[in-house]
């Protein structure tokens, strides 16, 4: 199970705190506008007419200071709006409109961000693209190359054309930059994906891969690229509208896989679409290999390499085994199946998970290696859209659109089994062992390896279940949280404590935290391991999230998995600020004679009752963030900066 650091970040709008002092300030200059938090970091980053301010939340010091250019004050109605919100204005933007907000952006796992068009460093506030002839009017995609350390970053100039900008990781500077098209000679990217948990950005399917001579496949629009990783210098350029690649053992032969449409490399929720179209390029010129293209049945699904001659490709209809030279079929008939949903090398054959069954194929004939598959008893055979498939001692773990499973590893004989509907998410805790699975209001949390029968449903009012996040484990039982409800748990499941703050139907700003929340538990893996300050795990837990989106994330995770894990460890504050494990903060508004009352209530975790509250008066125009993982909280006035600590 892919894994993700989450850092939990709820803004608020509301005014000062009416009894109690901030714990401490910092003098800014410049009409207040709005404070980001950049998750990967955990750097507040405060905006005002004049700067932007880097805050160090462990020294209580400005990290860094950039001063804006003439022109900058005047912000448009969207930044207005979001400065009201305390959230970035990519939240309130057009989701359809490519390169729209000119304001906040995060570079989602990566210490970067794009401020105004800005691309600058987090921890030192060093601008590294923007400037001069740097000047860019998008941010189009970005990649962690891991084998190199290094990040590429793809813009949209001022003129049209496309650049790439190579930064190198351990040195935090620009070290080469590459024009990939002119401005005549490109067309506008896909419609981009508006995404608040994941900084505005969409994930591109063709992810870039780095080769052993350390040059890079690259894509850009119906180009593809062999590029110099030292200096970038273009090796060779081939227009050939490519959708996805993959390379031989010995590096030699690049197959490509041609793009369904304009807008099908691009990942949404939904995953990526490829063509039937397949062909192959010598990995020294870029020239085509194969006689002719090959044309796939149906819909190119994914590709395994079988050997050092040989891959397997799974299409929508079935799969066959290829030679990377010549592309000739082995098989001359494909092993007809639909809904693939895995491919496995084995010594004995290809093994083949699709619908409810597992079969073994001949590799030398393309037919049933067995008499008969392995099938999943009482899993619908026409199940649509993808399933999650885990193995537990006790045996194989099912999650699909219409059920959840546990079944015997050998024969696929059912050891229990439950109906779901297509409204439901499932979340891992790997590290205990634990799954739940949120069917809009009925909740069931087990571990795979005790539960012998169906799991019973967990008896909660549940108010809100489409705001419902994830759950956290611990030692006295579970903590479920929501946007505006909590669930604390003991060890069987039995409820001991729940509340729901109701929301003010009149706070705009609970719409926006809501929207980014939702975005969060939509697209993050399904198991999370949160981290203090000082990198410490302290819990794990799981994020509920649909079957698409799992699979969808966990391609994303293992292309950038590496490079962020040590990313994190450089970019993470040095200090003693504590962590969220204790306690979840919760927004909570009530209509009372003299107007909206509005605080902040403290749970904690371990029992689920209420230790605080912080209440606050009812002007909604001063800018506000809650760090729930540093338990601050953060708000402007006319010439500083308050923190207050709510540990």
């Amino acid at each position: 199970m892919k894994k993700i650091v989450l850092l939990f970040a709820l803004v608020l709008s509301v005014s000062v705190f009416a009894s109690k002092k901030p714990d401490w300030k910092l003098p800014i200059e410049g009409k207040p506008i709005a404070i980001f938090k950049h998750n990967f970091t955990g750097i507040p980053i405060v905006e005002t007419t004049k700067f932007f301010y880097g805050v160090n939340y462990v020294e209580k010091s400005i990290l860094w200071t950039v001063e804006k250019k003439a022109g900058q004050e005047a912000l448009k109605n969207a930044t207005e709006v979001a400065s009201m919100t305390g959230v970035g204005t990519d939240v309130m933007a057009d989701a359809n409109a490519v390169g729209a907000v000119a304001g906040f952006q995060e570079i989602p796992f990566t210490p970067f961000v794009s401020i105004h068009n800005k691309f600058a460093d987090v921890g030192t506030g060093n601008i590294l693209i923007g400037a001069g002839e740097d000047a860019y009017s998008a941010i189009e995609s970005h990649d962690i190359l891991p084998e190199l350390y290094k990040l590429l970053v793809k813009v949209k100039a001022e003129d049209g054309s496309r650049k790439l900008y190579c930064i190198d990781l351990n040195s935090r500077q620009v070290e080469w930059k590459q024009t990939l098209a002119l401005p005549n000679g490109s067309k506008d990217a896909m419609k981009m994906v508006s995404s608040a948990a994941m900084g505005q950005m969409i994930f591109n399917a063709f992810s870039p891969k780095v080769t052993a001579k350390k040059e890079i496949v690259y894509k850009n629009e119906s180009d593809l690229f062999l590029i110099n990783s030292s200096n970038g210098e273009i090796i060779w350029k081939n227009e050939c509208k490519p959708g996805t690649f993959f390379l031989d053992d010995a590096q030699n032969t690049l197959v490509v896989i041609n793009q369904a449409s304009a807008a099908g490399n691009y990942l949404t929720a939904k995953g990526a679409s490829f063509g039937k179209s397949m062909f192959a390029l010598d990995l020294k010129n870029g020239k085509e290999l194969w006689s002719k293209p090959v044309k796939l049945d149906s819909k190119f699904a994914f590709q395994v390499n079988y050997d050092a001659d040989n891959f397997v490709v799974a299409h929508e209809k079935g799969i066959n085994i290829f030679d990377f030279k010549t592309g000739t079929a082995k098989w001359k008939k494909d092993y007809e199946t639909k809904r693939i949903q895995e491919v496995t090398v084995k010594d004995k054959g290809v093994e083949v998970f699709y619908g409810n069954r597992i079969m073994l194929v001949d590799v030398s004939t393309g037919k049933k290696a067995w008499k008969k598959p392995i099938q999943f008893d009482d899993v619908p055979e026409d199940e649509e859209g993808s399933m999650i498939k885990k193995d537990y001692e006790k045996g194989v773990f099912i999650v699909g659109t219409s059920f959840a499973g546990l079944f015997n590893r050998e024969t696929g004989k059912k050891i229990w089994k439950m109906g779901i509907s297509d409204k439901a998410k499932a979340a891992f805790d790997e590290r205990n062992n634990k799954v739940a699975i949120l069917d809009w209001k009925k909740l069931y949390l087990f571990d795979p390896n005790t539960v012998e029968k169906k799991p019973e449903k967990i008896k909660l009012d549940i108010n809100k279940p489409d705001e419902i996040i994830g759950f956290e484990t611990f030692e006295a039982g579970y903590f479920v949280t929501g946007m505006n409800e909590f669930f604390m748990l003991d060890q069987k499941g039995n409820p001991i404590s729940t509340n729901y703050f109701k929301p003010l139907k009149t706070d705009r700003l609970l719409k926006a935290a809501l929207a980014t929340a939702n975005v969060a538990s939509g697209i993050m893996a399904t198991e999370v391991v949160v981290s203090d300050s000082e990198g410490n795990e302290v819990y794990s837990g799981g994020l509920f999230m649909s079957t698409e989106n799992a699979k969808a994330m966990g391609d994303i995770s293992d292309a950038t998995g590496a490079a962020v894990r040590k990313l994190k460890e450089a970019a993470k504050l040095r200090g003693a600020a504590r962590s969220s494990r204790d306690y979840a903060f919760f927004l909570k508004g009530e209509k009372i004679e003299s107007g909206d009352k509005m605080s902040i209530v403290k749970i904690s975790k371990t029992t689920g009752k209420q230790e605080d509250a912080f209440d606050f008066g009812e002007n909604r125009s001063v800018i506000f963030e809650l760090d729930k993982m540093t338990n601050k909280l953060y708000y402007l006035d006319e010439n500083q900066i308050n923190v207050f600590d709510l540990n």
